[in-house]
């Protein structure tokens, strides 16, 4: 299987590492920075490209050879890559951050939101809202986000121990309290743990997209067709 990792970086970077070292695999990184490929290539068998990857039309080109693509761009390049590789009509995964679901006006809205992470200020409460307005079905991942713990010890902490964080708080704009995303917004499910379990996780997932109309992904029998 020929495989293309958009990105060198610290995310793409050793996924592509742990891919090559499959021998089913012929695995291609493209990043802009011909450095980086050069360490990369130095650590593994990949074949570099250099390519500005912030330009769609040029992504949509470059994957148009490949089986499978894995992107892993910068987040401010994330939405506008990953339409460009489903616009080649090719499988994807994005590991890339979403900046977009939150703070850019043009993007539409979600059939499924995942959300990581407690509420630790209220900034993060405003963009939870935001993506609340924007989404159908919100599901609250991990530990962080399904109880505000660990980060929420700090709620119970004596006067002397929250004068002792204090400048902190006031550095980072940090709110009084830390609070899990249920009690910011509504969540249509939450998925516990740290880390996950996956077969909670799919639960969780396949009883949304039944819900609009999808058949539930079978991760076993996904599973088998990668090994086969």
């Amino acid at each position: 299987m020929r495989i293309i990792v958009l990105g060198g970086g610290l995310v793409g970077g050793p996924m592509a590492q742990d891919l090559a070292a499959d021998e089913q695999f012929e695995v291609t990184v493209a990043d802009r920075d011909a450095q980086v490929l050069a360490d990369l290539e130095a650590k593994a068998d990949i074949i570099p490209v250099v390519a500005d990857l912030s330009v769609p039309s040029a992504v949509t080109s470059l994957v148009a050879d490949y089986d499978f693509v894995i992107d892993a761009v910068p987040g401010f390049m994330g939405f506008q890559t990953l339409r460009a590789v489903i616009e080649a009509g090719k499988n994807v995964i994005d590991i890339a951050f979403f900046p977009e679901a939150t703070r850019s006006d043009d993007v539409g809205h979600y059939d499924i939101a995942f959300v990581e992470g407690a509420c630790i200020s209220p900034k993060n409460a405003k963009d939870m809202k935001v993506l609340r307005e924007r989404s159908k079905k919100i599901v609250a991942i991990g530990s962080c986000a399904c109880t505000g713990m660990p980060s929420a010890h700090r709620n119970s902490f004596n006067p002397d121990q929250q004068a002792e964080i204090e400048h902190i708080i006031e550095k980072f704009d940090y709110a009084d309290k830390v609070e899990p995303v249920k009690d910011i917004i509504t969540v249509d499910a939450q998925v516990p743990g740290c880390p996950m379990d996956l077969n909670v996780f799919m639960d969780a997932v396949n009883g949304l997209l039944e819900e609009f109309g999808h058949q539930p992904i079978d991760i076993k029998t996904d599973q088998n067709k990668i090994n086969n």
